[in-house]
Order: C-alpha cells, then sequence, then structure tokens
C-alpha cells in the first residue's frame, strides 16, 4: 500500500466518508475539502480503489493459505503416521472441494463483473482509467459549483466499474440536469454491462461530440 500524504484524522475520515458513515453537514464538508485539497483527494482516490478490490483480494489470500496447506502437508508425510496421514488426507481433499469453491467463486465473480464482450476487453482492463474517466478533465476542481452529490455518487461507481450501479443514476442525471459527461458515462455504462447496442446509440448522438471517440 502506498503511503498516504493526509494525517490519521483524515484517513478515518475519507474512511467514514466512502462507506457511507457521516452525516449530511460532514458529507458536504468533505466534498468541498476534495475540491480544494490535492492530498486529501489523490488520498480519496486511492483508498476508493483499494476498497473496490479488497473483497477480491481476500478471497485470493484464503485461497493462497488452502495452498500453503497443502504444500506443508505434502512436505510432512513421509514422517507422519499412518492413522495421522489418512486424517491429513480427510483434510486435504475437504481443502481441495473449498479450493475449488473459491475458484469458482473467483471465476464468477469476475464474470459478472466482465459482462463486455471480448473486443473491448483491451479499453475496459487497460485504458478505461487513463481514457474514460474525464470528469478531472472537463468538471474541474476550480469550479466554483464542483460536483453536485448525485454526480459524484455516480461518476465514483462509473470510475471503478460498478456499471449495474452507475447507468441508472447517470441516465437520471442526463434526463433531469441535461448533464453531457453522464451521458457518455451512460453510453459507456451500456456497453461496460453487455446492452452494447444500446451504448453505442447514446455515443453517437450530438450531445456527446465533445467526449472522446473510443467506443465504435
Amino acid at each position: 500500500m502506498k503511503p498516504l500524504k493526509s494525517n490519521e484524522h483524515d484517513i478515518f475520515l475519507l474512511d467514514q466518508y466512502i462507506k457511507g458513515q457521516l452525516s449530511k453537514s460532514q458529507q458536504l464538508d468533505t466534498q468541498q475539502r476534495l475540491l480544494s485539497d490535492v492530498d486529501l483527494r489523490t488520498d480519496y482516490e486511492y483508498l476508493l480503489k483499494v476498497a473496490a478490490d479488497a473483497r477480491i483480494s481476500s478471497l485470493y489470500e484464503v485461497n493462497q493459505i488452502l495452498i500453503d496447506a497443502e504444500k506443508e502437508f505434502v512436505n510432512r508425510r513421509k514422517g507422519i503416521m499412518s492413522i495421522l496421514i489418512s486424517q491429513w488426507k480427510k483434510y486435504l481433499v475437504v481443502a481441495i472441494l473449498f479450493s475449488g469453491l473459491l475458484y469458482l467463486g473467483i471465476k464468477y465473480l469476475g464474470t459478472k463483473k466482465v459482462a463486455y464482450p471480448e473486443q473491448y476487453a483491451d479499453i475496459f482492463e487497460k485504458r478505461f482509467d487513463s481514457e474514460l474517466i474525464l470528469h478531472e478533465t472537463y468538471r474541474a476542481v476550480s469550479q466554483t459549483d464542483g460536483l453536485s452529490t448525485e454526480q459524484r455518487r455516480a461518476y465514483e461507481l462509473y470510475s471503478i466499474q460498478k456499471f449495474e450501479k452507475s447507468a441508472p443514476l447517470l441516465q437520471k442525471l442526463w434526463e433531469t440536469k441535461n448533464d453531457t459527461l453522464a451521458l457518455y458515462y451512460w453510453g459507456i455504462s451500456e456497453i461496460g454491462r453487455g446492452n452494447v447496442e444500446k451504448g453505442k446509440e447514446i455515443l453517437v448522438m450530438e450531445a456527446v461530440n465533445e467526449y472522446p471517440k473510443i467506443i465504435k
């Protein structure tokens, strides 16, 4: 984990903000600070990414523990009494079954996340952060109004590729606020969750002509 620039109080504040445990006034205060404090915003974006990856990484850690236990069993089996070996074999069978279930669970989670067609894999897996996250470029923090709570929530979900949740929020921003960046993100989100034709229809709309034509 890279060193954070914020103090312990601010790191705790960011953790509570990400978990949605702050009061309304605290949320507004934190949002204002994120607009003006570069170090705090950098730490926030990093912690947000860590939180999104935590569940999958923990599954991998459990799987590694099981693999290490299996290796230890193999190294010691010659010096263990036959009855103890029999017991370890039972444990190993359970461990292998559990490891298999973990593998299937991880594979399932991966399948749920990767709903886009194979031809878009390079864009979503390698180029997404650098080419398809635009709100820092098009909505600079120097603007006096900044982002609304609804925009921040929708953009954050989009940024961590939670497309099933981001798509309806982005659609609402476009339909109620005429937010063209939300419209662009909505099109990308639809492709990201497998609705390719719908996403393409959105991305050819005149309102998003100012944004990159990466997906065609």
